[in-house]
């Protein structure tokens, strides 16, 4: 009798101690928890190998483990987000309103209102509007993209590496493919396809235009995107340094040669 008395002692300070959210009980039996509510009802019979206390991460949800991975229940103890899942993050760490949840080392995103909004299927998921309003740039299969706020890639993971706007071009972004470098608009449309090897940053030898190469060879864009003087070139260089270098293209700003001068001429 005495023997029992102590051990029911201890179950109400486990019970009591581990309460962080009024009207929750976590139990325990043979090392399995479970949750009571402040009635006595069993919402979770003792399964779960860890239960954190409700409210933790958001009011009326716990984060359960079982067989050593990862899900959510409710307030009535519903499992909403299936426990399969290698991390669930905090609100905040990413965005207010969103988590981002792991799973075989590929993440997705939760919503403050549980709902899966991108399955764990990307290498990386940034924040949003961090380089482009309102997109998040992701990474799949080594190649990166942008999701909208639905959950829709609005920008297809082909390039292997993306840029920020104002690199060469304010309006622009900079992406490449193998190397290659192209630009995207602030619309998200594709104003040149990757296919230079340099590109020169704005305005800094004639304005609204850019020095471009490919290969061994030079020419211009302008801030439309068109290519304003054909890549044929093997050297174009400013006024002020002809007499310092050896045979100079001079081009006017109708796009025309006017000249090539050699040293000595």
């Amino acid at each position: 009798m005495k023997k029992t008395s102590i051990t029911l002692a201890c179950l109400v300070v486990i019970l009591t101690s581990v309460n962080a959210q009024e009207n929750y009980f976590i139990t325990e039996s043979e090392g399995h928890f479970g949750v009571l509510d402040d009635l006595g009802h069993e919402l979770v019979a003792p399964k779960y190998d860890d239960i954190e206390p409700y409210g933790k991460l958001k009011a009326n949800w716990a984060k359960v483990t079982y067989e050593g991975k990862l899900g959510l229940i409710d307030e009535s103890g519903t499992e909403f987000l299936k426990t399969n899942l290698d991390n669930i993050g905090a609100f905040g760490e990413y965005q207010n309103d969103l988590v981002i949840i792991t799973k075989n080392g590929k993440q997705g995103i939760l919503t403050k209102e549980g709902r899966v909004l991108i399955q764990p299927i990307y290498e990386e998921i940034n924040k949003f509007d961090l380089k482009i309003k309102d997109l998040a740039e992701v990474k799949i299969d080594g190649k990166y993209g942008f999701i909208d706020r639905q959950g829709v890639l609005a920008i297809e993971a082909v390039y292997d590496k993306v840029g920020n706007f104002g690199t060469f071009n304010k309006q622009w972004i900079d992406v490449e493919i193998n190397g290659k470098i192209g630009f995207l608009d602030r619309d998200q449309k594709v104003v040149i396809s990757p296919r230079y090897d340099a590109v020169e940053q704005f305005d800094l030898r004639n304005k609204k235009w850019a020095l471009v190469k490919i290969d061994k060879l030079y020419g211009f864009i302008d801030s439309e995107g068109q290519e304003i003087v054909k890549v044929a070139f093997d050297n174009i260089q400013p006024l002020d340094e002809i007499y310092k270098n050896k045979d100079i293209t001079i081009i006017n700003k109708s796009s025309n040669v006017v000249n090539t001068i050699n040293d000595g001429d």
